[in-house]
Formats: structure tokens, sequence, C-alpha cells
């Protein structure tokens, strides 16, 4: 469902398997020394490593976290 001209999170995913933790910053709001610490307090989804030095977390995984912090707003 779309709410005025923005797209929605699925539909800013849409075709991507990997968030990167700076857009994930951008998506959340959150900063990343926040994202950092509630990676380590298990408040959000692992993450996955895609390479030495490249780790994401999963699309799905993103999708339920904002979907469970939208469900607590309620």
């Amino acid at each position: 469902m779309r709410t005025g001209n923005y797209p929605t999170l699925k539909e800013k995913l849409h075709g991507q398997q990997f968030v990167r933790i700076g857009q994930f910053c951008k998506l959340s709001t959150l900063s990343r020394s926040t994202v950092w610490r509630k990676i380590k307090r298990g408040e959000l989804p692992p993450l996955v490593k895609l390479s030495t030095q490249t780790k994401a977390f999963r699309v799905v995984d993103i999708l339920d976290w904002f979907d469970r912090i939208e469900e607590g707003l309620k």
C-alpha cells in the first residue's frame, strides 16, 4: 500500500536480497553506533557475511523487524 507519493519499504527494497548497514541506517533513521549496539544486544537480526569484509542484513529479516516495530506502535 502506498501513502501519497512515498514508496513503501517493500517497494524500496524490491528485488534486493541484502541490506548493508548504511542503507539500513537511512531506512530506519538509526545511527551506525545504535545499529551495532542493537545487533550486539540481539535487538536486530543477525548480519550475514557476504565476503571477508562485507556484512549485511537479509531483506526478509529487516522487513519482519520493521513489521514487529510497527505492530508495537499500534
